[in-house]
């Protein structure tokens, strides 16, 4: 009787050298039937044949077929998977040998189990030689990016020096050498121990001098050249931002943007081609004299493209059945049969067909909050190859005509949380109106709004909204550690919306107020801007403000300025404006599993006529800052506090900013669903500038207007149910602060409350 093949598993044929064709040299095979007859038998004896440096012992412990017990052919094939999941062998082979058969010759047979096992050698040293770009700390560094770890003194893995000579590659074309090459070379040093030794060949530099189109009839090369960002030879200072530098993945990225900008012009059957890539010789111009000029090495890429045919956009139906059959209304029409008004689809028949605008306008659908999310079934699409035009049908399914829901964030009210409740067409105009009451520990917010989108049947959007507004800043170690003033708003506002373009909103706003302020204690006229030593003071207020908001794929923007009295009245007079742009950037080294995000703002107010007053100025500090405290931000003001026995007391008091910038970064990990784990820095300055004040001027601490201030940290984030807002906690180191105490007229001492570690916690996002 033989021995029985039972399993086999090939893990790799061991190479001597592996290129580039490594890939090749891999063979994964389970041969799961490779028994002849069923074994029947008990297992007397287990070895491990071909083993140099483990011990049998060892591996005794990873299987499950045992000696004594009935011969199980599953279970040996589970134990073939086991060892080879050790990542110790190149194969693994698995053999029942019959050793005698039993007395009476009808029983069970004594088997030995046999395991063929082709040990791994040792790793013990790995060597970078031939590059001279790449030292060997830059490649360890590039390992460590893409988390690939060269174990020495462990069994090697050819899968992962094959991907480690793929990074080395890919750093060398991304650098401008599309022709380099990487090879590892395994020497036998000793039994069973081997060395690895990569042999970096970087190649040429070899630019890519030009990138024409073929096929475009409708767009001109320069323009398709202008969607071109990473390969795009011809931008200013290509070379400088490696823009000349030709990799696949570059130009892929690039090709993708101008498919995109066929598509959102009208030409939805538009085609890339494969691309050609020429390479040629060029003698390069003569930038030194008696330098000697040669010939390079030059890449020309040819593009071609298909651009299909041409189509406008037709009837646009929303409606609550699915499509049935073509349209009966006219191409021009748009039926709302779910009370929906054009203005909340940003399409119009005869413009060319855009799928990006229409993914803008299923967004703003469901943005409303009465319309249910789109399932893919729920948009049809009808190309019309005669009259070239699309007939777009959107079911839609309304989630109520009432809702209530929770609400909260962050504003220049602080961390808020509180209700909604909204009613839509109550009054048959396709009106939208809410009320909602939302507080927090600073602040208390109440407001009634009527909205109209699509007014007379434009894309004008208009709402009027009244409110009441009561802010209490707590600025701690000032005066006792307590809320030192508090202002009371009510009014009511008119606004106008407009969207200038795919994802860009001008509104415009006019409000009527009338705001009163308490103080808890009575403070001179050169800080709080009063006409003389009040602890209350009230102001009519009429503003008008502008206010343009967009995003652009991972960009967003928003850039506001508004105005308060001269011809529109009441008694504030006064100038604002503010600046904001955040980016969020995919990580390439994690796959895009993480994320960069960047945020820059500054904000200013000035009088034109009259004070600023101390409640118009800026308090600022973890909504810019994390890591420091409402107020921290502003500079300190020297004021006399005698109290009536003629003791003198003077006190180091936040006067406030009226210009303040802030930029802060971010590292974003999410960890969990719902959860993220964010290292960040942020850094920003307040500044008092007395020339934006009016008449009264504080007298500013010398040393802490426009201080620098600095903290970084790491924060939690988890996204919170039904509100959909992130709950912030944040513990924050502060290096740069003010860490210095300041002598006062009356001899006393004044040190500023900021902190070296604080944290915080804040519900909705910082940008």
């Amino acid at each position: 009787m033989g021995p029985y093949l039972l399993a086999i598993l090939f893990l790799a044929t061991p190479p001597q050298r592996l290129s580039s064709s490594f890939e090749s040299n891999v063979r994964f095979r389970l041969d799961t039937g490779a028994a002849a007859q069923p074994i029947d038998g008990v297992i007397r004896e287990i070895r491990f044949v071909g083993l140099k440096r483990i011990f049998s012992e060892a591996l005794q412990r990873h299987i499950n077929s045992r000696v004594g017990e009935p011969i199980d052919q599953r279970v040996v094939e589970r134990d073939v998977r086991a060892l080879a999941s050790l990542d110790w062998f190149d194969s693994v082979r698995a053999e029942a040998v019959p050793m005698r058969d039993s007395a009476d010759g009808g029983g069970y047979s004594d088997l030995r189990l046999l395991f063929e096992l082709g040990e791994r050698p040792y790793l013990s040293q790995v060597e970078f030689h031939g590059s001279e770009l790449l030292s060997r700390e830059r490649i360890m560094q590039l390992f460590a990016g893409k988390k690939i770890t060269l174990k020495v003194s462990a069994p090697l893995d050819r899968a992962e020096l094959w991907r480690a000579s793929r990074v080395i590659k890919g750093q060398l074309q991304e650098l401008g050498h599309p022709q380099a090459d990487v090879r590892v070379l395994l020497e036998e040093v000793s039994t069973a121990t081997v060395q690895a030794r990569f042999e970096i060949q970087d190649g040429p530099r070899v630019a890519i001098s030009e990138v024409t189109f073929s096929g475009n009839q409708v767009f001109p090369q320069k323009l398709l050249q202008h969607q071109m960002a990473q390969v795009a030879p011809k931008a200013r200072f290509a070379g400088l931002r490696h823009k000349n530098i030709y990799t696949q993945e570059r130009l892929d990225e690039d090709l993708d943007r101008v498919s995109e900008y066929y598509r959102n012009h009208g030409y939805a059957t538009a085609r890339i081609g494969t691309p050609i890539l020429e390479t040629r010789y060029h003698l390069e111009p003569r930038r030194l004299p008696f330098r000697r000029r040669r010939m390079v090495l030059q890449f020309h890429l040819s593009v071609p493209v298909s651009e299909g045919t041409f189509y406008q956009l037709g009837a646009v139906e929303v409606h609550d059945e699915p499509p049935a059959g073509r349209f009966s209304e006219r191409a021009d029409s748009l039926v709302a049969h779910s009370g929906l008004k054009p203005g909340h689809i940003p399409l119009r028949e005869g413009e060319p067909f855009d799928p990006e605008k229409l993914r803008s306008g299923l967004e703003r659908l469901i943005r409303t909050g009465y319309i249910s999310t789109f399932k893919p079934e729920d948009v049809h699409l009808q190309f019309d190859e005669v009259d070239r035009n699309v007939e777009v049908s959107i079911r839609v399914t309304e989630v109520g005509q009432q809702k209530i829901s929770l609400i909260g964030g962050w504003s220049n009210l602080g961390s808020t949380i509180g209700a909604a409740y909204s009613v839509f067409n109550l009054l048959g105009g396709q009106e939208l109106i809410d009320s909602h009451i939302e507080g927090g520990p600073d602040s208390l917010h109440l407001a009634v709004r009527i909205a109209e989108e699509g007014l007379f049947g434009s894309r004008v959007s208009a709402s009027l909204t009244v409110f009441q507004d009561v802010l209490r800043p707590h600025l701690p170690g000032v005066l006792g550690n307590r809320h030192f003033l508090s202002t009371r708003s009510s009014g009511f506002g008119v606004g106008w919306g407009y969207p200038v373009a795919l994802n860009e909103t001008l509104t415009t706003n006019y409000t009527i107020s009338r705001q009163n302020t308490q103080y808890a204690v009575e403070l001179p006229p050169t800080l709080t801007g009063l006409a003389s030593n009040q602890t209350g003071s009230s102001a009519s207020i009429h503003s008008f403000g502008l206010d343009w908001v967009g995003e652009n794929g991972s960009q967003h923007w928003d850039t506001g300025a508004s105005v308060s009295g001269g011809r529109l009245g009441g008694d504030e007079n006064l100038v604002r404006s503010s600046v904001e742009y955040d980016r969020v950037r995919r990580d390439p080294l994690t796959n895009g599993r993480n994320s960069w995000a960047f945020r820059s703002y500054a904000a200013g107010v000035s009088s034109f006529r009259g004070d600023l007053l101390f409640q118009n100025r800026y308090f600022t500090g973890a909504e810019l800052l994390r890591g420091f405290r409402q107020g921290e931000m502003a500079p300190y003001a020297v004021e006399d506090l005698t109290d009536t026995s003629g003791k003198d007391s003077f006190q180091a008091i936040p006067t406030g900013a009226d210009l303040i910038a802030a930029m802060n970064a971010e590292y974003r990990v999410p960890v969990a669903p719902r959860t993220q784990v964010v290292a960040f820095y942020d850094t920003g300055s307040g500044w008092l500038l007395p020339n934006w004040l009016g008449p009264n001027h504080p007298v500013v601490l010398a040393g802490t207007n426009g201080i620098l201030r600095a903290s970084t940290g790491l924060e939690l984030r988890w996204q919170v149910p039904i509100v959909e807002q992130p709950l912030r906690l944040d513990i924050a180191v502060n290096p740069l602060r003010l860490a210095k105490s300041f002598l006062l007229p009356d001899g006393s001492r004044f040190r500023a409350p900021d902190r070296l570690l604080g944290w915080g916690w804040a519900l909705g996002p910082l940008f």
